[in-house]
């Protein structure tokens, strides 16, 4: 189970911010349910980081504070299913003013009998959206994968695949967990405007 000492410890001791953390729903909200439904400490990090780094962009670019994120329950039609969330509302804060109307990071996303470690869904409204999956995250930590790297290649090629949307790797040792994101800004495209 995640809990405020071990979002603090990621936030410290793991991405050496001294005074930032991630600001959630409030005592009452699931947020830290739904982190705990991560695979790893791993990819609670890099969901930590990109929140850090959508609250940066936020108030660099346009001098606002991204609102909270939340602990949710969405629905994604085409998968006809319901998913544990973390919720960012008008995220495009984050993106240069050009984003989704809401973000949503699905941890654990079933694909088949895999799971990927995340999906990224973007909705096209910040009260009731209908969300679609723009993405799949994998993230490939450098002790745990290094020997494997060919198997998750195939593995990623399957998802691919199978989703029909993209499978974005990140290495550990090369992708830093606070600026992970930006790639995923700069490749941005509204899934429901295919």
């Amino acid at each position: 189970m995640i809990t405020q000492g071990t979002i603090d410890y990621i936030c410290r001791d793991m991405l050496h911010l001294d005074t930032w953390r991630p600001d959630f729903g409030g005592p009452d909200d699931n947020a830290a349910l739904v982190l705990s439904e991560c695979g790893s400490l791993l990819e609670v990090m890099y969901v930590i980081g990109a929140y850090h780094y959508l609250q940066q962009q936020a108030a660099q670019d346009s001098d606002v504070c991204l609102a909270p994120a939340f602990g949710q329950e969405i629905y994604i039609e085409t998968d006809r299913a319901r998913y544990s969330a973390l919720w960012f509302m008008e995220p495009w804060w984050g993106f240069g003013g050009y984003g989704p109307s809401a973000l949503a990071l699905i941890p654990q996303y079933p694909i088949g009998t895999l799971r990927a470690d995340f999906a990224i869904a973007y909705g096209d409204d910040n009260g009731s959206p209908r969300w679609t999956i723009g993405a799949i995250v994998e993230i490939d930590g450098y002790a745990v994968h290094r020997a494997q790297r060919q198997r998750d290649e195939h593995r990623a090629t399957y998802i691919e695949g199978t989703c029909k949307v993209p499978v974005l790797r990140f290495f550990e040792e090369s992708h830093d967990p606070l600026t992970w994101f930006q790639y995923v800004v700069q490749h941005y495209h509204d899934p429901m405007s295919v």
